[in-house]
This record gives C-alpha cells, structure tokens and sequence, in this order.
C-alpha cells in the first residue's frame, strides 16, 4: 500500500491522540521549524492501512513519511532531519537552515579536536589518518 509522499523538506507523521511519542516528535519537529503534515490514524482508515504496512501489521505510531517515499517508525529528530539532508530533499528553507547549523557545528567541532590534540601534544600538529608518525 502507498500513501501520498510529502512536498520536498517536509515530512507526514501518522500519530494518535494519545501517543506521548508522537508529541514528542512533534514538540522538537515545531522548536527546529521542520514542517510536517499530521494524520490520525484513528480518524483515517487509509492512514491506518498504510501505517500497518510498513509496521508488519502492527499500528506502531508515530510513523512517517519522507519525500522520497520512505518511511521510518519512531524516529529521532535526528533520524528525521539527516533524512531530510541527504540530497534528495536539500532546498528548503527549513533543510538549509539545518544544514547549514550542523555544517558550521561539524567545523567547530573539528576545529576543537585539532586545537585539543595540539595541546595534548605539546603543540605538534594533528596527526592525520593518512601518513601518520
């Protein structure tokens, strides 16, 4: 069974009412400003069939959708936004912006390590994995 995929940088959640894990989701997917469409699988009997086919049978919430016509059960914010990064849904504001903030986080990052293992070293350079002492 298929359901209809999202706009590109945006996702479609199946919840119910009463699922803290979906709240959850949906709490960080609001603080982070990834768009989502939300579908109640009590309401929506289509929905319901969808979420049982990708779940084994099962009506496993929160369950979504991604542009590119995967789907992922009970997945981090983090799952939900590297999903959006990976090329294939990069363009909108809300992808840019995120990924824009991890790259700038994986430079400092980086940069942190470097400066660490300089001074661990009594300031010899890093040594890399290639050509190492």
């Amino acid at each position: 069974m298929t359901y209809e995929t999202p706009a590109p940088g945006t996702i479609t959640m199946f919840t119910t009412p009463w699922c803290g894990y979906c709240k959850n989701l949906k709490r960080q997917l609001d603080r982070e400003g990834i768009p989502y469409s939300e579908v109640d699988i009590e309401q929506d009997p289509k929905a319901a069939s969808y979420v049982e086919s990708v779940n084994d049978g099962n009506q496993t919430v929160p369950t979504v959708i991604f542009p590119d016509g995967t789907a992922a059960t009970n997945p981090s914010l983090g799952d939900v936004t590297k999903h959006l990064q990976t090329g294939r849904d990069q363009g909108s504001p809300a992808n840019l912006r995120s990924a824009a903030t991890t790259t700038k986080h994986d430079a400092d990052l980086s940069k942190k390590l470097d400066e660490d293992a300089q001074a661990k070293d009594g300031g010899a350079e890093p040594r890399g994995s290639f050509g190492g002492r």
